[in-house]
């Protein structure tokens, strides 16, 4: 709820991404190219196909957070949620920056171009001939039709992350609508919503579900969106209290804000263990031998134990931790949860899609340090370069007066 205190932070409101982060651009591209290029050294040596899996688990890594950034932003417009006005700058950017992720797939589109059957098996006509249940999809499992889907994800995606931020940032022009900008976002949100969920589900089934082309999940978008969404609430939590602590947003954003942002993370383990749990259930009940060899693979030689560390790391650990109201309105132990959630959530995505490549856990290696750089780099310069000429905050918001004075109960 909202309380009557004011706060002046005129100050705050005023400043421009170029003022505060402008420099992350060349350093973010710098470490980008570093990487990618790192990687395609290392993967001489590894393998390509070592390369290919490690460079689609930080693609994925990142894309989940960016997508679940775009989709709760849509909720927040047509909940017309003003608690996260002063923080909803960071998300857009976020959102904004999709448009690289077409760009950092073309290797992985590639791959599946040359019908190898690297990575993706159902690429090579020898293995559709000799597995009967692949053959039956088909109609979805055709290369053309992949290369024709994925164009399609990131163009949806990239406009709907493009089209928030340009809205909202023409709040902030002086003279503006800012009342008719809002009810656009809200209505252009409503329909955005399913588009966005039923891409990054379509997406999750050819990212990773493909990975092992006789297995198939109902819920495998899900499941993927819950974890994307526990990173992206840490990533934001984390931002928030750097933005604070620094001085750069010390009125702007206030515990309370960094309070909802934990409450969020919070929420969010909870129904990715939920998420993951009924996917578990439901093969283990059903016992059908084209679902429960996706699990016996995680199953063996290794692989077990990190199924066993999400459920202890990536569940009952952060969810006691982040349960207490001090934790999330603390600046040390709310960015410390964050990293544990970050961390944890490229193992959620290493058990996803690194075992369809080793028969055990490899560790983290540098090929994987060098994709994970190389990719990340990547998403932040492109974030910062569409964050170009745009206030670091939404000042233009007609809720920005009650944004400030939120108070949680």
């Amino acid at each position: 709820m909202a309380h009557g205190h004011h706060i002046d932070a005129s100050e705050d409101l005023a400043k421009t991404f170029e003022e505060t982060g402008g420099w992350l651009l060349l350093p973010a591209a710098g470490v980008g190219v570093i990487g990618l290029v790192t990687a395609a050294f290392l993967g001489m040596s590894a393998g390509w196909e070592r390369l290919a899996f490690s460079y689609l688990t930080a693609f994925c890594y990142f894309f989940s957070i960016a997508a679940a950034a775009t989709i709760f932003l849509m909720i927040s417009h047509v909940c017309r949620a003003a608690w996260l006005t002063t923080v909803r700058r960071l998300a857009e950017y976020m959102s904004a920056g999709m448009w690289v992720y077409g760009l950092l797939f073309v290797p992985l589109l590639i791959v599946v171009a040359s019908e190898s059957g690297m990575v993706f098996p159902w690429t090579s006509q020898a293995y559709v001939d000799a597995h009967t249940l692949v053959q039956a999809k088909t109609w979805w499992l055709d290369v053309n039709q992949f290369l024709f889907r994925n164009v399609l994800y990131f163009a949806i995606f990239a406009l709907l992350g493009r089209s928030m931020l340009k809205k909202s940032a023409a709040m902030d022009v002086e003279g503006a609508d800012a009342v008719a900008l809002a009810k656009k976002l809200e209505k252009n949100s409503a329909w955005g919503i399913p588009l966005a969920a039923l891409t990054l589900t379509a997406g999750a089934i050819d990212w990773i579900m493909t990975l092992a082309p006789e297995w198939y999940s109902t819920i495998i978008g899900v499941y993927l969106f819950a974890g994307g969404a526990m990173g992206f609430f840490a990533v934001m939590s984390f931002l928030a209290i750097v933005l604070t602590q620094s001085g750069t947003l010390s009125k702007a954003i206030t515990v309370e804000h960094r309070h909802d942002l934990g409450k969020l993370a919070f929420a969010f383990v909870v129904f990715w263990s939920y998420i993951a749990f009924s996917q578990y259930l439901l093969i283990w009940y059903a016992d059908i031998p084209e679902e429960t060899v996706w699990y016996r693979v995680r199953q063996m030689n290794g692989w077990q134990y990190v199924g066993i560390a999400l459920v202890i790391g990536h569940f009952v650990i952060p969810f006691f931790g982040l349960m207490n109201k001090i934790v999330k309105r603390s600046s040390a132990g709310l960015p410390f949860w964050a990293a544990w959630i970050l961390v944890f959530h490229y193992v959620d995505l290493v058990y996803l899609i690194m075992p369809q490549v080793s028969d055990s856990p490899t560790g983290f290696g540098l090929i994987d340090l060098a994709c994970m750089a190389g990719v990340g780099g990547c998403v932040v310069a492109g974030a910062a370069y569409s964050a170009a000429g745009t206030k670091l905050v939404a000042a233009g918001d007609p809720r920005i007066p009650e944004a400030m004075a939120y108070h949680n109960v």
